[in-house]
């Protein structure tokens, strides 16, 4: 599915940290709340995709992913500054298919 096992692994950890802050809900804004769950909505839409990964279909993702950072990376909250929007971001920068 994906070009290397490093960025496979950056995506579940992303997931994992995403929904760590989503246990804490009461913390989050009804908008962070949103924008966190579309995040993993789409990381599990990722994982889960049966048939390959192309790049067209990566670049799509990757757009989604794009402008859920664009929503969230101005959050006021420490936990989604320090270890999600960055992982975010360094998934984006990453080869996910080779074509």
């Amino acid at each position: 599915m994906f070009v290397n096992s490093r960025t496979r692994e950056m995506i579940s950890n992303l997931k994992g940290r995403i929904s760590k802050a989503l246990t804490f809900s009461k913390k989050l804004s009804e908008e962070e709340k949103l924008i966190l769950g579309g995040i993993y909505n789409s990381i599990d839409e990722i994982i889960l995709w049966d048939k390959k990964l192309t790049k067209n279909k990566a670049t799509r993702f990757k757009n989604i992913l794009k402008e859920y950072v664009n929503l969230i990376e101005d959050s006021d909250k420490l936990y989604i500054k320090k270890h999600i929007t960055p992982i975010l971001k360094k998934v984006l920068e990453q080869e996910w298919v080779n074509e």
